[in-house]
């Protein structure tokens, strides 16, 4: 059996970009530091996948 474990930060509604980044960045890192690897069943190498964005890019994605 595989787990995926996910961490997702959503920009809030008015808020800049530079804030999202920095308030993005901060809780990733508190997610990072609070995983524990002994909660996990399956025995194996950890991988993490930190994916970034440009705020052009990222306006792409989001629904307007």
């Amino acid at each position: 059996m595989r787990e995926v474990h996910g961490n997702t930060v959503n920009r809030e509604s008015k808020e800049s970009w530079t804030s999202f980044v920095a308030r993005a960045a901060s809780e990733t890192l508190d997610y990072l530091d609070s995983f524990n690897p002994a909660d996990i069943v399956e025995q194996g190498k950890l991988y993490f996948n930190v994916v970034w964005v440009s705020e052009a890019q990222y306006a792409e994605l989001s629904p307007s």
